[in-house]
């Protein structure tokens, strides 16, 4: 799909994963009713869509929220920082398990690639998902 990275989907804890986006969930935090009624469909429906993470890089612009181990070794990059801020900001709440969408710029994960038409067919609300140099974006 891309020669950076291979797209891999799996369900993991949302507490392994950085959230580079939580300072816009905490602006959307502000009108309550988003999140009161964001977190009642997850807990009662589930995820219907997965967040978007990167494994192994992190853009620049992002680098400012990784934690100490991940700012010192790569390897250890897990970050949203792109697509699923406020779900993952739930799904940490509430140390749920949740699934994502993995730009793997280094091999960490073993799960088959998925391919573009694989990956769009998986997704409920996103009408585009759109390979660029830095990982996966979705167009809404």
């Amino acid at each position: 799909m891309h020669p950076r990275y291979k797209v891999k989907y799996k369900i993991l804890p949302s507490t392994s994963i950085c959230n580079a986006l939580e300072q816009n969930s905490a602006e959307i935090n502000r009108k309550k009713i988003f999140y009161d009624e964001l977190e009642k469909s997850i807990l009662e429906q589930g995820f219907i869509n997965p967040i978007m993470v990167n494994a192994g890089f992190c853009p620049t612009i992002s680098k400012r929220y990784l934690p100490k181990h991940m700012v010192e070794n790569k390897n250890e990059i897990l970050v949203c920082c792109k697509w699923g801020g406020s779900r993952l900001y739930i799904a940490q709440k509430h140390q749920l398990d949740i699934p994502c969408l993995i730009s793997d710029f280094i091999g960490k994960f073993v799960e088959p690639e998925l391919d573009l038409a694989t990956t769009q067919t998986m997704l409920y609300a996103i009408r585009e998902i759109v390979v660029t140099d830095v990982g996966l974006w979705a167009k809404v």
